[in-house]
C-alpha cells in the first residue's frame, strides 16, 4: 500500500476479509482490528529479518510462526487457509510501569 494517509490505509485494511502482509504494520493493523492475516514473505531482504515479527508476536503472546513464501505455485486459497485472528494479549499494567513517570 502506498497511500501516504494512514488513517486510509486502516480504513482499506479493515474493509478486507482476510490480509496477506509482508509489513509488520499490515500485520498489527490486522490484528488490532480482527482481520485474519497471514505473514507473507515476498523476497529475501527483510529490513530487520524476522526479529521485528518475533519481537511483536512475543508482544502479544502469540505463537511464534515464519512467512509464509509466496511463489508462483502458491494459490489465493493456501494464503486464506493460513489466515487467522491473532488475539492480543497484553498487561497495560505492565506497560504503562515501563514508560518514564513524566510521560505517565
Amino acid at each position: 500500500i502506498q497511500n501516504p494517509n494512514p488513517l486510509e490505509v486502516v480504513d482499506q485494511i479493515c474493509e478486507c476479509q482476510y490480509i496477506a502482509s509482508s509489513s509488520l504494520h499490515g500485520i498489527i493493523i490486522s490484528d488490532a482490528y480482527k482481520v485474519p492475516s497471514v505473514w507473507i514473505q515476498l523476497s529475501d531482504k527483510i529490513v530487520g529479518g524476522k526479529f521485528k515479527f518475533h519481537d511483536y508476536l512475543e508482544s502479544i503472546q502469540s505463537e511464534l510462526v515464519n512467512p509464509v513464501i509466496v511463489n508462483s505455485d502458491l494459490f489465493s486459497e493456501s494464503l486464506i487457509d493460513k489466515c487467522k485472528v491473532r488475539p492480543i494479549k497484553v498487561d497495560l499494567d505492565l506497560l504503562l510501569d515501563s514508560f518514564p513517570q513524566q510521560y505517565k
